[in-house]
């Protein structure tokens, strides 16, 4: 009798040990909430998936605005989810969708690169409504999130990566018939443009005391 009971209460460690990794383990996955960018994922996939399908062959244009109007349409969700998550200040979940915010901003220009050659003038109207698009994100991001102090150098060097990124397919599409210009305009932009690009961030405004802000941001 004194046996039996002696090890009923042994048994409880052993399951605390197996429950225990699996808790820690949907911890770590709540906290680092991942379905953000299942979800981003998951949309390029789609819009990669209709891109590509050979059963869709004939019909780029609708194709086209459908994937170009989804994309709008997710990132303006992504700007109010984030504007929300930032005044709430639930500054992790807020970090993370307003880096995928700005990755995104170049996203729609991808799809421009095909309407070129289907259509200019409505690679023209997609390159305006992008750029609209974009300013209009980082103006939200300005007026309803001052926390974030978005510095102006920051947004003009911004501006002028958009302006270069709506730029592009328009004019490779007029040097596409003559394949030695292209190369030479493509190794420009790998060798030259880009790492110039970069180095923009070199230019932007640094906090002086980092440990002073991050300890003044805890306290609020």
């Amino acid at each position: 009798m004194s046996d039996s009971m002696d090890s009923a209460p042994a048994a409880q460690p052993i399951g605390n040990e197996l429950v225990s990794p699996v808790r820690l383990a949907l911890k770590r996955v709540m906290a680092g909430n991942p379905f953000y960018l299942a979800s981003a994922g998951l949309l390029l996939y789609g819009i990669n998936q209709l891109t590509t399908d050979p059963k869709l062959v004939g019909a780029e244009f609708p194709m086209l605005r459908f994937n170009f109007c989804a994309l709008l349409l997710y990132e303006i969700m992504l700007v109010c989810t984030a504007i929300t998550l930032i005044r709430r200040r639930i500054w992790y979940d807020a970090m993370l969708l307003f880096g995928l915010t700005n990755l995104f901003i170049i996203v729609p220009f991808s799809l421009i690169s095909r309407a070129v050659f289907l259509s200019p003038h409505l690679a023209l109207e997609m390159s305006l409504v992008g750029i609209a698009l974009a300013t209009a994100k980082f103006w939200a991001f300005k007026r309803y999130a001052p926390e974030l102090n978005l510095p102006r150098r920051l947004l003009i060097f911004g501006a002028i990566i958009l302006l270069i990124n709506a730029y592009a397919p328009l004019f490779f599409k007029s040097i596409a018939p003559d394949a030695d210009q292209v190369t030479k305009w493509l190794n420009f932009v790998w060798l030259f443009l880009l790492p110039a690009l970069a180095g923009l961030g070199l230019f932007l405004p640094r906090q002086t005391d980092p440990a002073r802000a991050l300890v003044s941001t805890c306290k609020d």
